[in-house]
């Protein structure tokens, strides 16, 4: 069993594997089965990787966290109300 953290990773054997972005915070079921990492939510299966020999790697479908990362993108400002650096040279040389 495992907790699902802000990141949307569960830790397995020092590495970290994702899972879809609705279950962070969420207790699951991590089953190992013929070299997968099975990860189950309420007995359905959330996610599943193959899993990763080495040490302290981040295995991740980029899906899982997309929602995740476009909920916290920064807003942009206007093209035009940002000056560019030629300009501000430009302002102080005058």
């Amino acid at each position: 069993m495992r907790k699902v953290s802000a990141d949307c990773l569960v830790d397995i054997d020092t590495n970290r594997y994702s899972v879809p972005s609705q279950h962070v915070g969420r207790i699951v079921k991590v089953v190992i089965e013929t070299g997968h990492v099975l990860i189950r939510h309420a007995g359905t299966e959330v996610a599943r990787h193959l899993q990763h020999a080495g040490r302290y790697r981040v295995v991740e479908v980029r899906e899982h966290s997309a929602e995740l990362w476009a909920r916290h993108r920064p807003i942009a400002a206007p093209v035009d109300a940002v000056p560019s650096p030629l300009a501000q040279y430009e302002e102080l040389a005058s």
